[in-house]
């Protein structure tokens, strides 16, 4: 059952109460001026259903604002979001339209690549509180994966990645299937297999890729200590589908300036 559905079958619940005792109150107070005998027994059936009446309809309002107010919540967020998103977004549009121009002009697109590389990592960092942004160029044939492009506000990630390294093999089936790699609680495979050092990192991974060539990976990670202190809801406390929806975005973006 959905929360949507809940919350009907609640909706409806209360106000089919709200309608019981409204009716049980009217019923009371008539009774109540017709029969002398039992008259005070019935204004007191009156004044209790009366109360229960108004208790409904005071709960029914307090659900209504508490509900309003999530949809303000959510609204707000969702506008933060894509304003993030958008801002995150402009660096790397425009280094992909100056590596067009520059090709254009038969010149060497090299620098221009190598500053959008460090441009989407740098923005990858921003889908979510304190995380790091990385992108990974894929050599087939030594199959191994080199850090090209990091966000510059954060710790370096490892460098290489390669045949019997930690994180290989999930990093060569995201390459090679496409499979979006999104994990909490672990240990980022861009810090290195540390020994005794805790799994409490949150990872996604996606593929970079133009036409049928992929070309490497776009990734992200971050302490999750450190979101539980600034986050009470658990949801907040991971990568959510936005994210992801944020990175495949991003990637594609890469994908298409490394291809001109």
């Amino acid at each position: 059952m959905t929360a949507t559905q809940r919350m009907r079958i609640v909706d409806g619940t209360l106000k089919f109460f709200a309608f019981v005792f409204g009716s049980g109150a009217f019923v009371f107070s008539t009774l109540a001026g017709s029969n002398s005998g039992r008259q005070v027994e019935f204004i007191l059936y009156g004044i209790a259903t009366t109360g229960l009446t108004v208790l409904v309809g005071s709960v029914e309002a307090r659900r209504a604002r508490t509900v309003h107010g999530r949809v303000e919540a959510l609204a707000r967020e969702t506008s933060r979001g894509l304003n993030e998103l958008v801002t995150a977004l402009a660096p790397g549009a425009t280094f992909t339209a100056n590596i067009s121009g520059i090709l254009a002009a038969s010149g060497d697109p090299r620098a221009e690549r190598g500053r959008l590389d460090q441009a989407v990592a740098a923005a990858a960092a921003r889908i979510h509180h304190s995380c790091r942004g990385a992108y990974y160029s894929w050599d087939p044939a030594t199959t191994t994966f080199t850090c090209r492009g990091r966000s510059l506000d954060s710790a370096s990630p490892v460098e290489r990645i390669g045949p019997g390294d930690f994180g290989i093999g999930a990093l060569r089936k995201v390459v090679t299937t496409g499979r979006v790699f999104r994990r909490t609680r672990t240990k980022s495979y861009f810090r290195g297999n540390v020994p005794g050092t805790p799994a409490d990192d949150a990872v996604v991974i996606v593929r970079v890729q133009a036409g049928n060539v992929p070309l490497g990976v776009l990734a992200v990670d971050a302490k999750t200590d450190s979101w539980s202190d600034v986050f009470s809801e658990p949801d907040q406390q991971e990568f959510s589908d936005q994210n992801v929806r944020q990175l495949l975005v991003l990637a594609d973006l890469l994908a298409g300036g490394l291809a001109r």
